[in-house]
């Protein structure tokens, strides 16, 4: 008979990967979960608001307030005046429960506004309302980029979260663009030290 010895089995440990990855899936499920809920709560408050009359009362006088201060109110065009019109009527829809005409106003209001930097976070927000999430980062990509632009980080830096929950790849442009703009800052406030210090000297 031959000797035979038993084979040896190595145990593996897991490795320390599937943990954080575990850890990670709960965390975006209870991310999730939270925004669901206020989702929920908000649908509700609507809703509750929308059988009473109230978003239709408050719609109405919210177009009537914009109609008054409008650009053509105070003699200055037309053209000016139809884009707020536009920009209402979406507001309008979108406090009556008409999801549809709210996009399209938006949309509308945007084509003959492109440096509206609310106008594309409303059309954000009406988007990921109707669980748009994809075109609602877009939008609010395109708010953040106009913010960044037009000096105003804190709103670019406010819309990031969102943009990254949509599209992580518009979350890093955008990430890019506000590195960009800090380093020119900086660049710009050493430049005007340096000037300074040599007109002292």
């Amino acid at each position: 008979m031959e000797n035979q010895t038993p084979e040896k089995v190595e145990v593996v440990e897991p490795v320390a990967a599937a943990p954080v990855a575990k850890a990670k899936k709960t965390r975006l499920s209870n991310r999730t979960k939270n925004r669901m809920m206020f989702g929920a709560a908000v649908v509700a408050v609507a809703l509750l608001a929308y059988n009473g009359g109230y978003l239709q009362k408050a719609g109405t006088k919210a177009q009537e307030a914009i109609a008054a201060i409008t650009p053509a109110s105070f003699g200055f065009g037309s053209t000016a005046a139809k884009a707020e019109d536009k920009l209402a009527a979406a507001r309008g829809a979108f406090a009556a429960g008409d999801v549809n005409a709210a996009i399209e106003g938006y949309r509308a209001y945007i084509a003959a506004n492109p440096k509206s930097i609310p106008a594309h976070g409303e059309l954000g927000n009406v988007l990921y309302t109707v669980g748009a999430v994809s075109e609602a980062s877009q939008a609010y990509f395109e708010a953040a980029s106009l913010a960044v632009e037009q000096n105003q980080i804190e709103v670019a830096e406010a819309l990031l979260p969102a943009v990254i929950e949509g599209n992580p790849m518009l979350a890093n442009a955008l990430n890019d663009k506000l590195f960009d703009h800090q380093v020119r800052t900086n660049l710009s406030q050493r430049e005007q030290a340096d000037q300074k210090q040599a007109k002292q000297g």
